[in-house]
């Protein structure tokens, strides 16, 4: 389901690497906004997609609780349409929201999880995408873990896998998350 926000949504990323809004009030707006779609929503899959990405953006908004609440929901409502791709995805999303919160053993187990399931069914391009995306989170918080060996393996893979994929910007993000591991530990 494509959704045009008419509010600015863009983020950049902090020392955690978290994504922080670059204009805060205009990705609140944002949220009010997908939230009065996900009133609207004309199916349950509608409202799978909604759901998934308004928790993203509450976690972004640091909305750590609504942001469990609504990826939660997603997922049930992705497990109820047997939609497996976007509900690994909204797992991935959990994940990191419980990266955030500090539920960190949570998270790696969901991550984990997610992996596992990904690998059985590699043999769709979808599940190859979501392997670096998945790889990408989890690299973030070995990082926030202070595990600067471990992000940057896991960096590495991620960055390896968005190579063969040929996406300049996830290249170019994966290779920014090398880098800030990198200094890290170069300062130590």
């Amino acid at each position: 389901m494509k959704l045009d926000i008419p509010y600015n949504m863009e983020h950049d990323y902090n020392e955690l690497l978290h994504e922080v809004p670059k204009e805060s009030m205009e990705m609140e707006k944002g949220v009010a906004f997908i939230l009065d779609k996900i009133n609207e929503a004309e199916n349950d899959n509608d409202s799978a997609h909604l759901h998934s990405n308004v928790g993203v953006y509450l976690r972004i908004l640091n909305r750590l609780d609504e942001s469990e609440k609504y990826l939660k929901e997603a997922i049930r409502l992705f497990k109820a349409a047997d939609k497996l791709a976007p509900r690994i995805q909204a797992d991935i999303r959990l994940a990191s929201t419980k990266h955030w919160q500090k539920h960190f053993f949570d998270a790696e187990k969901i991550f984990n999880d997610c992996l596992k399931y990904i690998e059985k069914h590699k043999e769709q391009a979808i599940m190859q995408a979501l392997e670096d995306y998945c790889l990408y989170f989890k690299g973030k918080m070995r990082f926030e873990q202070g595990q600067l060996d471990g992000a940057l393996e896991v960096f590495s893979k991620c960055h390896e896998l968005r190579l063969i994929r040929g996406d300049q910007h996830l290249m170019d993000m994966a290779a920014h998350c090398m880098h800030v591991v990198k200094e890290k530990k170069d300062s130590k």
